[in-house]
């Protein structure tokens, strides 16, 4: 494995999954009373805990394997696009989560645990690292307010190349332009091509035709007798 190919974005996306990996099992929420402690993880919360971590995992393994070259993601899919759509969920989810009081666990005031906090630092490390992926795949954020864009990404990949060449989105085909009236059509390829030159010595006649059988040309009776 070649580690010189991968990208700082691949860097960012594998780094935050791996890191999300480890902050889901670490106390997101702690409560504390005279006496007693408790604290719960990520685990406890599927929208809010569950679903990002299963979302950043698999941008990270998916982002390590295809810059590796172990594994390669479908031509057919957008993933940039993907990845960077799946990057700002997951951020949602971890805001929503970082930013609730806990109540919905217990009553009590709770304390934000390290595992939280990890989970807000992988989430933005993955959302960066999406994005720029997705503008090094020639993308631009100025195209995320086009409907029209987005929905051509995801038909670009099953377009049929023509001629085996790659038809880029939007391109019309090219076909070719018929001759104007009193215009001569276009010579074929490799243009036309000339005559064999004459043999050498010019052109020879044709040999003269052969005599009749007996003997040819025309014989005069024999003369008469004398005294005939």
């Amino acid at each position: 494995m070649d580690v010189s190919k991968f990208k700082p974005s691949d860097w960012l996306k594998v780094g935050g999954g791996a890191l999300m990996l480890i902050a889901y099992f670490l106390p997101w929420w702690g409560i504390s009373g005279p006496g007693f402690s408790a604290d719960v993880s990520g685990s406890q919360y599927f929208f809010t805990g569950t679903v990002p971590w299963l979302l950043l995992v698999a941008i990270g393994v998916l982002s390590f394997l295809a810059a590796a070259g172990i594994f390669k993601l479908p031509a057919s899919l957008p993933a940039p696009l993907i990845f960077l759509g799946v990057s700002v969920l997951t951020m949602l989810l971890i805001i929503i989560r970082f930013f609730s009081d806990g109540s919905d666990i217990s009553d009590s005031p709770l304390t934000r645990g390290a595992g939280l906090y990890l989970a807000l630092v992988a989430a933005i490390a993955v959302l960066v690292g999406c994005g720029m992926g997705f503008k090094e795949s020639g993308g631009s954020l100025a195209d995320l307010k086009d409907p029209n864009k987005l929905k051509g990404a995801f038909q670009s990949g099953q377009q049929q190349p023509q001629y085996g060449q790659q038809q880029q989105y939007g391109q019309q085909p090219q076909y070719p332009q018929q001759p104007q009236y009193g215009q001569a059509p276009p010579p074929p390829p490799g243009g036309y091509q000339q005559a064999p030159p004459p043999p050498p010595g010019g052109y020879q006649q044709a040999p003269p035709p052969p005599p009749p059988p007996g003997g040819g040309g025309f014989t005069p009776p024999p003369p008469p007798p004398p005294g005939s």
